[in-house]
């Protein structure tokens, strides 16, 4: 009797809260199929919330969307802090021009450039904010400062369309 009691004690924690299980319903696609024909399995309304964009670095960026006049993480349901939150589309060599700033998957070894599933692509820490320095679209890459050396494929890669302040709770 105690294990069952431990049992729905512990199904119960790890539950979606309500208020994020229709934010968060899956697109029923398979594991593994998030690549660039599949828009990186990222939602239409989601957003990613950046405190900035420098030249050279890899800044944190994190998948977040408006709910009840704020912004909120996909990943942990709390209210986005002040920053930027930027709307992004597939990156394409033909649009991306030196300076422009991307938000690009940063995939562990032996994975592949995009994420391996919608819950992969909500989460925070894989996805970072880059400016691009030089851009090769014959090879469809491009660097950052600082780093020449390593190319990255447009093809992990989402240019931005739209740019919004975030002050705390306001989603405008």
């Amino acid at each position: 009797m105690r294990t069952l009691a431990l049992i729905i004690f512990a199904s119960a924690s790890c539950a979606i809260p309500a208020r994020l299980q229709s934010t968060l319903a899956p697109l029923a696609r398979p594991a593994g199929s998030c690549s660039p024909a599949r828009d990186h399995c990222v939602r239409p309304t989601t957003w990613f919330l950046v405190e900035h964009a420098l030249p050279g670095s890899a800044s944190p960026a994190t998948p977040v969307h408006e709910m009840d006049g704020r912004w909120v993480s996909y990943e942990t349901g709390e209210a986005a802090r002040d920053g930027y939150a930027l709307h992004t589309e597939l990156a394409r060599a033909e649009k991306t021009k030196v300076r422009d700033v991307l938000v690009v998957w940063r995939p562990y070894d032996d994975e592949p450039l995009w994420p391996v599933s919608e819950e992969a692509a909500q989460t925070t820490g894989r996805w970072v904010v880059m400016v691009v320095d030089t851009i090769d679209p014959d090879a469809a890459t491009f660097t950052i400062q600082g780093r020449d050396d390593v190319p990255i494929p447009l093809a992990a890669a989402r240019g931005v369309v739209e740019t919004r302040a975030v002050r705390l709770t306001s989603p405008r």
